[in-house]
């Protein structure tokens, strides 16, 4: 019998094998550690006040959002460093990092007006970051502005016009009912049942008042009565739509809007506990193909239009024609594991850390 033990083929046989089959999980190894960076989680610490004694405190919390998002990031193998804002401190972290998860969207103190100054200073030290540019965002601040841009591209939103002073003159083809809404704010701030109004008794005493408590001009807008939903938009693509339904126990007689209290009163709070937000993502009497399309396909041309290119939502009603007009578009959602966004890209087949990975990839250059 042939023994090939100990010849120079065998010996050169095995070794070429051993090497061929572990090159394969070397070869793994070099990817998965050169897809790992060091990231920077820029945040802002959440300005809380409690009674101590006659006083009101200041206390400042991490959020719990923020401490979720970095714990995936590290479970992903991601090195990953903690920075609290700080302008001077910001400056001297070019070169040291791949990239910086954007965490400061600036509502920690219900000032989201710092959102834009902070970003352009993390655009400064050239590193790519997660969310959408400053310029985007600016763009969308301005819900008036939102709207310009939309008509001019072809993407269809309530008629509307801007009032300075309550006691200008209504447009005549603005008619009955209308929405009063601050022009800055977001997170439905300003927004109660009040805000649509049906007659010009109705209509002066609201634009008095957004005017006078916001400190800032009011947004007159068409209102559209019918059915409201809320589209997660990653890159350029549309996920399942997010329907807001109101339950007749508590909404039976009142206009179908996410007032401030419907988005964060809290349980304890009837118009929060009897709103519910349903995952549009299969097709059924309710919820057409067509339907599906024409919601996808608005919130994904006006995401775009806006100059939006990381994740956002975008917010559409629709009439009783299913016609589709787009209200907002909010760039830099919220992203919690338990938000609706997620709940929406998880119905797709994401596990959150995947979802987080993909908010990476679409920002890392």
């Amino acid at each position: 019998m042939f023994v090939f033990k100990n010849t120079p083929f065998i010996h050169f046989f095995v070794h070429m094998f051993y090497y061929v089959f572990h090159f394969e999980k070397i070869y793994i190894l070099i990817i998965y550690f050169l897809l790992l960076m060091n990231i920077l989680a820029v945040y802002l610490k959440e300005i809380h006040y409690k009674k101590v004694g006659n006083k009101d405190v200041e206390v400042r919390k991490t959020n719990f959002t923020d401490k979720r998002i970095v714990e995936t990031l590290r479970s992903l193998g991601h090195n990953v460093d903690w920075l609290e804002y700080d302008k001077s401190k910001l400056r001297s972290v070019r070169g040291k990092y791949d990239l910086i998860f954007n965490l400061a969207d600036g509502l920690e103190n219900d000032n989201e007006f710092q959102e834009i100054p902070i970003l352009k200073n993390i655009e400064k030290t050239g590193i790519p970051y997660t969310g959408n540019s400053s310029k985007a965002i600016k763009s969308c601040y301005d819900k008036a502005n939102i709207k310009r841009i939309l008509l001019k591209n072809g993407v269809s939103t309530p008629d509307f016009q801007i009032f300075r002073k309550y006691s200008q003159k209504l447009k005549k083809d603005l008619g009955f009912p209308l929405i009063v809404k601050p022009l800055y704010t977001d997170g439905g701030v300003g927004i109660t049942d009040k805000s649509v109004v049906y007659n010009e008794k109705q209509f002066r005493k609201q634009v008095k008042k957004c005017i006078v408590e916001n400190n800032q001009p009011a947004l007159i807008e068409e209102y559209i009565v019918g059915r409201d939903f809320c589209v997660p938009v990653i890159g350029r693509r549309a996920f399942s739509p997010m329907e807001c339904t109101f339950s007749s126990k508590v909404f039976k007689n009142r206009p179908k809007i996410m007032t401030y209290d419907v988005k964060w009163a809290g349980e304890s709070n009837k118009d929060y506990h009897y709103t519910y937000f349903i995952l549009r993502d299969k097709l059924n009497r309710n919820y057409s193909g067509e339907l599906d399309k024409k919601i996808k396909s608005a919130a994904e041309k006006a995401f775009k239009v806006m100059g939006c290119t990381a994740y956002g939502t975008v917010d559409i009603r629709t009439n009783n024609k299913e016609d589709v007009f787009v209200i907002e578009v909010n760039p830099n959602c919220w992203i919690d594991k338990y938000s609706d966004t997620f709940k929406s890209v998880k119905s797709q087949g994401y596990s959150y850390p995947e979802f987080i990975e993909k908010i990476i990839k679409l920002n890392k250059k």
